[in-house]
């Protein structure tokens, strides 16, 4: 696809997306949700623009830039505006974080601006040196083969997943529970959130970098597929029901 027909494909879906979030915008709105919404809509339609120049370019859908950026969007696009729509403003850890909203989500805007340019500029970086009227490349050498990456990334998604386990059982969750995605066993009440342990759930956002690792490197897919169903578990049986069943 040429650069003129990614723009105007690119200038559709972003259309689409603007009408779809202010088409689902609940109506009487406070001030400062109000500005939330509009942030985000303005974000929505500006990496929606940026995803699909990239993809029609690349017509890659399974690369790990469209899986980071399906991620990336559910995080700071997908839930916030659902958090609004259901009036759940304490759905991150029971408190209510849309204070920051605006600031995080320019944040989010020039993140995703950075990394989408990061991407798609493939450039090799070499130093040069002349000796003898002879160049000389000095290589950078990898760090290791593809399996040796994914059994590193995969010993640290081993830890990482104990440690968010530890935390999920320390809030009264069951293990069925988490891994039947939030669909069978007992859930979190709020009388048994242990604040103590608290710092242990960031330890999951580490599961998705691994598992990227993992998918971009391994090359058995039924094991990429077990371990991203058990990644996604871990944030499923958080809440994100709440979000699909809409």
């Amino acid at each position: 696809m040429n650069k003129k027909n990614r723009v105007i494909c690119s200038c559709v879906c972003s259309v689409l997306i603007f009408i779809l979030i202010k088409w689902i915008k609940p109506n009487n709105l406070d001030n400062r949700l109000n500005d939330c919404w509009n942030v985000i809509t303005i974000s929505a339609v500006i990496c929606i623009f940026i995803f699909v120049m990239v993809i029609c370019h690349e017509r890659d859908i399974f690369s790990p830039y469209v899986i980071s950026s399906v991620l990336l969007s559910a995080i700071f696009i997908y839930a916030p505006l659902m958090c609004i729509v259901n009036n759940d403003l304490l759905a991150v850890g029971n408190v209510d974080v849309f204070d920051g909203c605006v600031k995080a989500t320019w944040i989010y805007v020039l993140a995703y601006i950075t990394f989408s340019f990061g991407y798609t500029t493939k450039k090799r970086f070499v130093i040069k040196r002349s000796k003898n009227k002879r160049n000389y490349t000095k290589k950078i050498s990898d760090d290791g083969s593809e399996s040796d990456k994914v059994k590193r990334s995969f010993i640290i998604w081993s830890v990482c997943i104990i440690i968010a386990l530890i935390y999920d059982l320390s809030r009264g969750v069951s293990i069925i529970y988490i891994f039947s995605y939030g669909l069978l066993g007992s859930g979190v009440s709020g009388s048994s959130l242990n604040n103590s342990l608290a710092i242990l759930g960031n330890f999951a956002y580490c599961l998705i970098i691994c598992w990227l690792y993992i998918l971009n490197y391994s090359k058995n897919k039924f094991f990429i597929l077990i371990i991203g169903l058990l990644t996604g578990s871990i944030y499923f049986s958080r809440g994100f029901w709440s979000y699909v069943k809409i």
